[in-house]
């Protein structure tokens, strides 16, 4: 069953941002093209109060996910957790590692923080040895093989069955100022509420263009979870760094979190009628049987992006790889239109946001759109 279909939504505001780790560059991985296809991956992910549920294969043995928001840890103290692959956990091997220096690799003492003794061991808990406090790499390894992990396994290379992910941690000092978890940002065109989680009664926050260097950002202070900052460029990537200042408490400020990134929306629209053909630059189309060529427009956003998964996709001319049920050409026989495809993919979701429409200027907006769709299985629009 194929579907080919337009969903437009507009948002006058939206949740955008990515938490990221420290700036250093990793070994990836290599464990086998389809190392976990068969369920020797890294599906669930839990430790302590955060959670990565059903993640799945990768497809190239290696996944990163520290744009996720950071894993809250203590130094010092026992973290339970648990790791589960898609076949179970027998015959399987796990271990953590926690990059405690921030250097880039995972070969220092003390950066081995768990691995399992015995086959099919993927629970129980581990503590962080004493360190420095802040967000630091963390890498979870499920390995189908006949004895335990080492600690070399870390940049794991070779055809062998299994997957590798990685996470971003925060690591708190025991009994100390506390970090703020769960950075986030909701954008408009010229402003942003920044906001974070966390225990304390002022707040000191950093913020710039992305990339900018901490200590030359500009500076603001806020006595509750969120800060509202203003006068900032439309279709901008900005991030920004948040501590807890305990100064008037217990004493002392906590490690900074960040960078969190996030993009301002583009300046709305307000003139109408407004007619959107994706043919204008910077659309571009897939064309033949390319998947990966195409480009939407900045002020565009689509999720998830495509990996051999369901996703938007921009394209002109027929569906190649589906000839019989996509359309042949865009409305009118010529140009560039949006399609999705579904092909056994039952009850997965993708999206794809619009620019910003500011219909506070009409009396009875109004919205219109061409569709495509066909087949016997096809539900209604």
């Amino acid at each position: 069953m194929m579907l080919k279909v337009l969903r437009v939504f507009i948002l006058l505001a939206g949740l955008i941002g990515a938490q990221t780790a420290q700036s250093q560059t990793y070994c990836t991985p290599f464990i086998n093209p389809n190392g976990c296809w068969l369920g020797d991956d890294v599906n669930s992910v839990t430790i302590g109060t955060f959670s990565d549920l059903n993640t799945g294969c990768s497809g190239a043995g290696y996944a990163d996910r520290t744009f996720l928001a950071a894993i809250p840890l203590t130094a010092g103290s026992s973290t339970p957790f648990s790791i589960t692959s898609t076949n179970g956990s027998f015959g399987k091997y796990y271990a953590i590692w926690i990059d405690l220096n921030s250097d880039g690799d995972f070969d220092d003492a003390s950066e081995f923080v768990w691995h399992g003794q015995n086959s099919g061991v993927n629970s129980g808990s581990f503590i962080v040895p004493p360190t420095g406090a802040g967000t630091r790499r963390l890498r979870i390894l499920a390995l189908s093989t006949t004895s335990a992990i080492t600690q070399s396994a870390s940049c794991q290379n070779g055809a062998f069955w299994g997957e590798l992910q990685d996470y971003t941690c925060l690591i708190n000092l025991s009994g100390g100022c506390f970090t703020p978890i769960n950075l986030g940002a909701v954008t408009l065109a010229n402003s942003a509420i920044l906001s974070w989680d966390s225990v304390g009664t002022l707040y000191n926050v950093e913020y710039g263009l992305s990339g900018f260097t901490p200590g030359a950002g500009t500076t603001a202070n806020s006595t509750t979870h969120s800060i509202t900052i203003s006068s900032l460029l439309p279709n901008t990537n900005y991030e920004f760094y948040v501590r807890n200042n305990c100064t008037g408490g217990i004493g002392g400020t906590s490690a900074w979190n960040g960078p969190f990134q996030f993009k301002t929306k583009c300046t709305a629209v307000t003139t109408f009628p407004y007619t959107e053909t994706f043919n204008n630059s910077p659309w571009a189309a897939n064309t033949g049987w390319a998947t990966t060529d195409d480009t939407i427009s900045s002020c565009w956003n689509r999720f998830p992006l495509f990996s051999w998964n369901y996703a938007w996709l921009v394209r002109t001319g027929s569906t190649a790889n589906s000839p019989n049920s996509g359309p042949s050409a865009a409305f009118g026989g010529t140009g560039n239109y949006l399609y999705i495809e579904s092909n056994g993919w039952q009850g997965d979701v993708a999206y794809i946001t619009s620019a910003q429409y500011n219909t506070n200027v009409l009396t009875s907006p109004w919205l219109t759109f061409q569709y495509h769709m066909f087949g016997s299985g096809i539900g209604n629009l």
